[in-house]
């Protein structure tokens, strides 16, 4: 359920014989959460209404069918408020609507592209590409840019051992574990396999290694349970850091992962569970 968005302006793409408040509502997906306990009842009825006919609701809240082709995607209510006199121009709403639809689809596309399935993290050719974006802006701006490579310690044993419905499952712990422990601008993805990776802009060595320690202690306190009993999880990280330069070279993305990457074998070699640091220098 998306944000509620209020439009009062006299110039607004809806026509209205005066500037009055109304209140526009999207819905896509299911029909639950807080913004849809947050519907009046009628306002439920309605928006169920438009959704499972297919078919424009007039009264008491206008409420249109947002459709892909033949497949329905969502609801768009209109709210006219407390006031009263309030009419709509339902051309104008319908083509707001079919607008609105398109525009959530190619969200929706888009998610599908870049979106690993299993975790729920983006996937590794859109995360390439984030990386080389924020390189490029690290050159320019003379900001550092950080990368931390995860990698599952022991997991062909979690596969051999419990099946591997218990290898995705312990996937998809970790991948809610770092889209609630990364920041807002970082940008989590799955590498491949059982290997993840965090891209940190702005970002420099230090930082980047306090984060580190902090995202393997809480993957250190995750557990499942299985048929076999409790599954502890740990994960060897490793970090390296692009200081930022004044130009931008072709391969560096690859070059930093690649040194990422030697660190997370160190950390692999040294007795797994643990962070390892191998700093970016110039060559």
């Amino acid at each position: 359920m998306a944000t509620s968005v209020r439009a009062s302006e006299p110039h607004s793409l809806f026509a209205v014989p005066e500037a009055q408040a109304f209140v526009i509502r999207v819905a896509t997906g299911r029909y639950e959460g807080s913004d849809w306990a947050a519907l009046t009842e009628l306002e439920q009825l309605t928006v169920l209404a438009a959704g499972n006919t297919g078919r424009a609701m007039h009264a008491p809240y206008v409420a249109l069918p947002l459709r892909v082709g033949e497949r329905r995607i969502g609801v768009l209510l209109v709210d006219p408020g407390p006031q009263s006199g309030v009419q709509f121009d339902l051309t104008l709403l319908e083509v707001f609507a079919s607008q609105a639809a398109v525009a959530i689809e190619n969200v929706r596309l888009f998610e599908l592209a870049t979106t690993d399935d299993l975790t729920g993290l983006m996937n590794r050719r859109a995360w390439v590409s984030r990386l080389g974006e924020a390189l490029h802006l690290g050159a320019r701006y003379g900001h550092p840019t950080s990368v931390m490579m995860i990698d599952v310690d022991h997991f062909k044993r979690v596969n051999d051992t419990y099946g591997h419905l218990m290898g995705d499952a312990v996937l998809r712990l970790l991948g809610e574990t770092l889209r609630r422990d990364v920041r807002t601008t970082d940008v989590a993805a799955r590498y491949g396999g059982e290997e993840l990776a965090v891209l940190l802009p702005h970002t420099s060595a230090d930082g980047a290694m306090i984060f580190a320690e902090r995202v393997r202690q809480s993957i250190a306190q995750q557990e499942l349970i299985g048929p076999l009993g409790t599954l502890r999880i740990t994960a060897s990280l490793g970090v390296a850091t692009d200081p930022g330069h004044t130009v931008h070279r072709a391969g560096e993305a690859a070059d930093l992962i690649h040194r990422a990457d030697q660190a997370l074998y160190q950390a692999k070699a040294g007795g797994r569970d643990r962070v390892v640091m191998e700093a970016y220098t110039a060559g």
